[in-house]
């Protein structure tokens, strides 16, 4: 891709992302994003439908970067300590784009793309155990990524206070799984 192409996207997503901290979704408009952007509308449409698209490939840029981010592009690492401090760290360092997609008007879509990431993620992780009953490793998937987002939701709007490190100790001991 360009690099003035790049440039032009990462400036419509990092206006997107700042507009998103201040204003609600539906009160957003191109006009205003491209205004932050400083790039013109023709330049927008030559990269997104519609707010709605920039929304949806944002979030795919963000959840993306989180799965590299804690993975290293290796999906067998994502349960290990040390992905999960990764993982935290990241989330520290992109707070207010997370904070705004869990707690805005449309979370629930947001959350389900979150879980979805963390389902992929914890796939072969709970596929090691040793549990006969496949409805208990459904259980079992489901506790453990309900868990997981609701504490990044929990951190990231309540107690951000908090350091990675200690919050990824107190959950593996918590939930009682050794990495």
């Amino acid at each position: 891709m360009d690099r003035r192409v790049k440039k032009s996207r990462q400036a419509l997503f990092d206006a997107f992302t700042k507009l998103m901290v201040e204003h609600p979704f539906q009160k957003l408009s191109i006009a205003m994003v491209t205004e932050e952007a400083d790039v013109n509308r023709g330049t927008f449409y030559l990269h997104f439908k519609d707010k709605f698209d920039l929304r949806e490939q944002c979030i795919d840029m963000h959840l993306n970067q989180l799965m590299t981010s804690c993975t290293g592009g290796d999906q067998k690492l994502f349960t290990s300590k040390k992905a999960m401090l990764t993982t935290f760290d990241y989330l520290k360092d992109n707070a207010s784009f997370y904070k705004v997609m869990l707690t805005g008007e449309d979370n629930t879509f947001f959350r389900r793309r979150m879980e979805e990431i963390l389902r992929i993620g914890l796939t072969d992780f709970v596929e090691s155990k040793t549990i006969k009953d496949p409805i208990d490793k459904e259980i079992m998937m489901q506790a453990i990524i309900s868990a997981g987002a609701g504490l990044i939701e929990w951190w990231l709007t309540n107690r951000n206070d908090l350091e990675p490190n200690y919050l990824v100790d107190r959950f593996l001991k918590i939930i009682n799984i050794d990495l």
